[in-house]
């Protein structure tokens, strides 16, 4: 909640309403490539994905539990300019082929039948 009331108040008073802020991409991209999988297996997305949730929170609660926090230290700026920059690709390469199929489509339709 706290997290969302930043986000509006940041995009309120930042004059720049559709700047991506925090970790919107990669959760955005997680969300639809599970989701993908998930239609692809038949499973349900929701129970799926409450699955996720709790496997995250095991994994954090032994993290935690092990002072696993000391290897931050390892994590740079290079680190973080990478992953933005995959997340980047990613958005840019599924704009351009939602972009681009509607076009192949018209192309090549009189050539399937």
């Amino acid at each position: 909640m706290a997290s969302g009331i930043a986000g509006i108040a940041f995009h309120l008073f930042a004059g720049q309403p559709l700047v991506i802020v925090s970790s919107t991409g990669p959760v955005a991209m997680f969300i639809s490539m599970f989701h993908k999988m998930c239609s692809d297996m038949h499973v349900p997305f929701a129970d799926a994905y409450a699955l996720v949730g709790l496997w995250a929170m095991l994994f954090l609660l032994v993290l935690a539990a092990a002072s696993a926090s000391i290897l931050l230290r390892q994590v740079t700026r290079f680190t973080d300019d990478i992953f933005h920059g995959i997340v980047a690709v990613l958005f840019i390469s599924v704009s351009a082929y939602q972009c681009g199929s509607p076009i192949i489509y018209f192309v090549f339709a009189d050539l399937s039948s």
